[in-house]
């Protein structure tokens, strides 16, 4: 059983970062299978330390490339912002009198939240690669976090740590897999 399946490992292999997409938004029955890969990933001690916003409005999406700076952030099929979240957790917290590490003060809740939100955002990737969308990551929202928390309407103990937009590849996208070390 130490055999990758050859089309799982040829889809990871060929993963590049689609920077131009065709004017096509994805439909809701594809963002439902995606959000539902993602909520698929492993999460530590079942905390699920993250919420997933889709952005479709091109309002929203033209104030965070404001923040960002790229042009994909407003033309894709899809934009999702995944945010490390305690909040609901906060919210528990005060409902039931006890506490617990939910604050971004603590080395090892950054840890949880930050890779929980990296495995669901990854789940949705390669789901999307799969489907034959391309897809790129947006560091670029934290350009300005504040300014992205308050587009978003985050409440406090929620941190907005990257985007991705995902999207049918526009015919002219050139990308290719880059040498990995």
């Amino acid at each position: 059983m130490s055999i990758v399946s050859d089309y799982v490992y040829e889809l990871m292999q060929q993963h590049h970062s689609v920077r131009k997409f065709k004017n096509q938004p994805l439909g809701s029955e594809t963002v439902e299978k995606l959000v539902e890969a993602g909520q698929s990933a492993s999460t530590s001690s079942y905390l699920q330390t993250y919420s997933i916003i889709g952005v479709e409005d091109p309002s929203i999406k033209a104030r965070l490339k404001e923040v960002s700076g790229q042009p994909y952030v407003l033309d894709n099929g899809y934009l999702f912002v995944f945010v490390l979240d305690y909040y609901r957790h906060n919210l528990i917290n005060e409902d039931v009198e006890q506490h617990m590490e939910t604050s971004f003060e603590s080395a090892e809740s950054l840890l949880v939240g930050a890779i929980d939100v990296a495995l669901v955002s990854e789940n949705i990737a390669l789901a999307a690669e799969d489907m034959g969308y391309g897809i790129v990551y947006l560091g670029s929202l934290r350009n300005d976090v504040g300014r992205v928390r308050e587009i978003l309407d985050l409440p406090e103990y929620a941190f907005p740590l990257f985007g991705m937009a995902v999207g049918e590849p526009a015919e002219d996208e050139n990308g290719s897999p880059k040498p990995r070390l």
